[in-house]
């Protein structure tokens, strides 16, 4: 099919881009010996000229819907050797790549790679495309005596040739041809031949004179080509689609289904609003090599704003400046902290009304009573009227591993999977404290206790239990909290004698805010609390590291950290419930490793998103990785290679 061979193509193209992450086997690239001229005999007829190559510039093509480009990958090779300080042989694994050996000293690394995907306008049902990859070369005539070893190369127009890679069955068909821009000539691959034909020529004598940003990594993906030759087509699509869908996820029963049509329509009419409002997707991404750091964007263009995603894209632009205050309020054991801006209520109306009509269908079709359904879909549209502006912080909990029995260590490898997250609410607590309470107030209910146990089989002793109440704590006047109980037999049957699993979400008041801390582990949970309420030095604003988001101009953002991503990696919660122990992942040796990096993980990698309000619209996220999580990334490569030793630092002077 065309579509596999499309995406066989641009995942051998990704798979380049890979290469510059990942170190490859050894093995460099090989040298060309230069060729002697033959000499002519005195005498004989002169050669007749080749006639010139046809190096005129070849406009872009108007059905052009993706278009990337690598600048320089040995620029990027080099500079990721530097940092990991571990051997790339970027050659080798090109002719890994290309299945061609013995190619790599032709192809020059220094020049672009291209990638391009256009619309075949000749399909006119089903979107078809014309895919095809190129890459820089020294010459058209080494590149012919480098592949016409071991391949047959087939003359073509112009000074070029055809060559097919790869093993008979899964072939790659190619034209070299003399070029345009830095490299004088291209290797132009694609799945099929017509992909090759149609596409070389704008990527051999045009795309590398194109104007594109100056950066490592930059793309873009245009979808007013498609827009143009199946707009007309997409309302009846996506109605036929929505139709599927609503028929697929259907129950047999009549109120739920017709709840369920209802709310895939609504996702339908969204979609096609959508798909009409965008414009266009771009990246870009830039390694500095003496800074030691990568920065990056991916911003989103509209033409339009009729759907709601594109509305509540632009809903806080005039708010855009640097984190609110409540943000460097987070506990400064925080291994990433967000802030979003918040919305109006109102926004969330459709939400709020589609949700509930498949809570209160779902519920009634297991036989919960009319009364209790009300009470269930109340608590779930209330979640709805209040969006304030919100920081969310998270960190990590370490396991005791104190454990003797089966359902203990289930419970500690269930805290620490859950960890710890505090969320910081610009509002008072009228409105959590009274959620909270109806949760525990309509859970306690007697129906839907009975409901409870004969939907689950359980009694009532192996129920989760709920409470909501104070929890007299010093330094936190008003401190209250749901607890739910999960009995330690939902976990392990023979753990008749163990104390339960207590999940908290816990609320402070403090004054026009509300703290609120989700875990499993009291002690931390306090802490972390204490930490945002007394501010301070016990806070995330004492970090001389995180000046950049103090100037920045965005509308939402934060940062993350290497510490929290491993953790968050290593402690998965389902695991712990379908039985297994996260003590026993492997990457608990990444654990045990980032204490003994030169920053322990805990250097910030920043990432803000900030709108554009013109024509056309933009909304840009924008990331940057900082100089000491490339030192700790190189430590722990270098550290999980398996080297002895201590460590390796680079000297550094703070920013």
């Amino acid at each position: 099919m065309v579509y596999d061979a499309a995406m066989r193509t641009l995942a051998s193209t990704y798979a380049l881009v890979g290469l510059a992450l990942f170190p490859l086997a050894c093995g460099g690239a090989s040298s060309t010996t230069p060729q002697t001229p033959s000499s002519v005999a005195v005498g004989s007829e002169p050669a007749t000229a080749s006639p010139p190559p046809n190096l005129t510039t070849v406009e872009e093509p108007q059905n052009i819907v993706v278009i990337a480009r690598w600048k320089n990958p040995k620029r990027v090779f080099d500079t990721l050797q530097q940092w990991v300080g571990i051997p790339l042989p970027a050659e080798s694994g090109v002719e890994d790549l290309l299945r061609a050996p013995g190619v790599g000293a032709v192809i020059d690394m220094t020049t672009p790679v291209d990638v391009v995907v256009a619309l075949d306008e000749s399909s006119s049902q089903t979107p078809k495309a014309f895919v095809s990859f190129s890459m820089g070369l020294r010459s058209v005539q080494e590149a012919r005596e480098a592949f016409s070893r071991k391949r047959e190369v087939k003359d073509a127009a112009d000074g070029a040739f055809r060559v097919e890679l790869g093993p008979e069955w899964d072939t790659l068909p190619c034209i070299v041809s003399p070029a345009l821009g830095s490299a004088p000539a291209r290797l132009v691959c694609g799945p099929r031949n017509k992909d090759v034909e149609i596409l070389q020529p704008f990527m051999a004598r045009g795309l590398p004179v194109m104007n594109l940003p100056d950066r490592d990594l930059v793309g873009e993906v245009r979808l007013a080509p498609l827009q143009n030759k199946y707009g007309k087509m997409l309302p009846q699509l996506i109605q036929m689609g929505s139709s599927v869908a609503s028929h697929e996820l259907g129950t047999g029963d009549r109120n739920l289904d017709r709840a369920i049509s209802d709310t895939v329509g609504e996702l339908g009419k969204e979609l096609l609003a959508l798909s009409t409002d965008l414009d266009s997707l771009r990246f870009e991404t830039q390694l500095e090599p003496d800074a030691k750091t990568l920065t990056g964007e991916m911003s989103l263009a509209f033409q339009s704003r009729t759907s709601w995603l594109a509305q509540r894209f632009f809903d806080n632009a005039e708010k855009a400046g640097p984190p609110p205050a409540l943000f460097w309020n987070a506990p400064i054991d925080s291994t990433s902290v967000a802030f979003d801006r918040g919305s109006s209520p109102s926004h969330f109306a459709s939400f709020r009304r589609h949700g509930g009509n498949l809570l209160d269908a779902a519920l009634a079709r297991e036989n919960l009573p009319l009364a209790d359904r009300k009470e269930v879909v109340a608590l779930f549209e209330k979640m709805f009227e209040g969006f304030p502006t919100t920081i969310t912080a998270q960190g990590p909990v370490l396991s005791s591993k104190t454990a003797t029995t089966k359902a203990g260590e289930l419970q500690e490898a269930a805290t620490a999977a859950l960890g710890w997250y505090v969320l910081g609410l610009d509002e008072n607590s009228t409105r959590i404290d009274a959620w909270l309470q109806d949760v525990s107030r309509v859970y306690a209910r007697p129906t839907i206790q009975r409901w409870l146990r004969t939907t689950s089989g359980l009694d009532a002793n192996h129920l989760p239990q709920v409470r909501y109440g104070a929890m007299a704590t010093a330094g936190l006047p008003g401190l209250k909290a749901l607890q739910v109980s999960i009995p330690a037999t939902l976990m392990d049957a023979s753990s008749k004698n163990e104390k339960p699993l207590i999940y908290y979400i816990m609320m402070l008041p403090d004054g026009n805010r509300t703290w609120l801390a989700t875990g499993a582990d009291q002690a931390s949970l306090i802490n972390q609390l204490k930490a945002a309420k007394t501010g301070g030095a016990s806070t995330i604003n004492s970090r001389k590291d995180l000046e950049a988001l103090r100037s920045a101009r965005a509308v939402g953002g934060g940062f993350f950290t290497m510490t929290g991503i491993v953790h968050q990696a290593s402690n998965d919660i389902m695991d712990v419930f379908q039985g297994y122990n996260s003590r026993n992942s492997e990457l608990q040796q990444f654990l045990a490793a980032i204490p003994k990096l030169p920053h322990r993980g805990n250097a910030p990698m920043f990432i803000t998103t900030r709108v554009d309000d013109g024509s056309p619209a933009r909304v840009t996220v924008q990331f940057k990785v900082t100089r000491e999580t490339v030192e700790d990334l190189r430590a722990l490569i270098l550290t999980m290679g398996g080297l002895t030793g201590p460590v390796p630092t680079t000297p550094r002077t703070n920013p």
